[in-house]
């Protein structure tokens, strides 16, 4: 059974890593001015630690696989951890958590025989005789829905063969047309 994984270039991943680096400065700056309240001192030495280690950890990772560094939802997850004692906090920091781990996954379209699954949030289930046409030329994947939807993308899947991908998508398309 012939099956193509597409995946869809990210463009607002940049945004959402950028956001996520601002959280973390504004947090390390609360954590600073807690320094100075004596009745909070220790618990920001403790959310400054965690801040730290974990840049470390995130430094150390990307010389390692010499990636761009860059926080993942990693943070939220430690942050809204140390705020279990104020709901609201932790609430807000899991959610971005939440946010941030859908976001990280993109968006991917699997092409089977039978339908198109596009695998992101939401995710979504299309069948060929929805289309009227699919194509990939140059890194570019087209929908072209029958209801006069397009749906153009940059994807990021290196190795896909488009002759391939085409010579499917015609097939698939003219099978469910008749």
């Amino acid at each position: 059974m012939q099956k193509f994984d597409i995946t869809l270039k990210n463009d607002k991943l940049k945004v959402y890593r950028t956001f996520t680096l601002f959280i973390v400065v504004l947090q390390t700056l609360f954590f600073i001015y807690l320094l100075f309240v004596d009745t909070f001192r220790n618990q920001a030495i403790i959310g400054l630690s965690i801040i730290t280690l974990y840049t470390l950890y995130r430094i150390l990772y990307t010389r390692h696989y010499k990636a761009t560094f860059y926080f993942d939802s990693v943070i939220y997850l430690l942050l809204s951890l140390f705020w279990l004692d104020t709901i609201w906090l932790f609430l807000v920091y899991f959610l971005l958590l939440l946010l941030l781990q859908i976001i990280e996954k993109g968006t991917r379209f699997s092409f089977c025989k039978n339908e198109i699954i596009m695998i992101g949030f939401p995710g979504k289930k299309y069948q060929w005789n929805q289309f009227s046409n699919i194509v990939l030329k140059d890194n570019i994947l087209t929908l072209d829905f029958k209801n006069n939807k397009l749906l153009q993308a940059e994807i990021t899947t290196i190795n896909i063969n488009e002759d391939a991908f085409n010579t499917f998508a015609k097939e698939q398309l003219v099978n469910r047309s008749n």
